[in-house]
């Protein structure tokens, strides 16, 4: 709420606004489709198999290996259904921007099938989860999307500047051990 807030006080005029679509499947979609690409692109590298030079062992390999084994027939039913999705949410997208959780899964593989480009503005700190000792001074940065049509980058661009205009979030970074800002290290 924080950012819009500050958006508001800078002469935003912000409403409720809610993006709807009825494609459930959002992150399946996502899913065959990047499979399906990432393999397009390392394919000459797996017939040739020069799996091992990928980094990641335990992942990349595997999931290209999978994605060989994606029926063409639900490929092609996913873009039909990614199709409906970029119609449905150009739509409902009734407002020039909205503010959203940037960290929230569905939304971020939304993003990328529909093509919402997204611009993540630091709004604070919280502790980490699970530190290493009691009264650990550790922290993590706070993040919200601030999201546009797509082809629209300008809009959450200069949303995001208004926001950092007023805030110094973006010029924050947290303790990355017991130390805080100001603290002196003893050696």
């Amino acid at each position: 709420m924080e950012v819009v807030n500050v958006l508001k006080s800078k002469g935003v005029n912000m409403v409720p606004f809610q993006l709807n679509y009825t494609v459930d499947s959002v992150q399946g979609i996502l899913n065959f489709t990047m499979d399906v690409e990432m393999l397009a692109h390392f394919d000459e590298w797996q017939r040739t198999r020069q799996d091992d030079l990928y980094e990641a062992q335990d992942q990349w390999p595997t999931e290209l290996h999978r994605a060989r084994l994606i029926p063409a027939v639900d490929y092609v039913q996913a873009q039909r259904a990614r199709q409906k999705l970029i119609q449905e949410v150009k739509k409902s997208f009734t407002v020039d921007a909205f503010i959203g959780n940037a960290t929230d899964w569905e939304r971020v593989c939304l993003g990328n099938l529909v093509g919402l480009p997204v611009i993540v503005v630091p709004t604070g700190f919280k502790a980490i989860s699970r530190p290493p000792s009691e009264g650990n001074r550790r922290r993590t940065t706070i993040t919200t999307g601030i999201y546009a049509h797509p082809n629209h980058d300008h809009i959450a661009l200069a949303l995001a500047m208004a926001y950092q205009s007023v805030t110094d979030h973006h010029k924050q970074r947290p303790p990355i051990d017991n130390l805080g800002p100001g603290d002196m290290k003893l050696e």
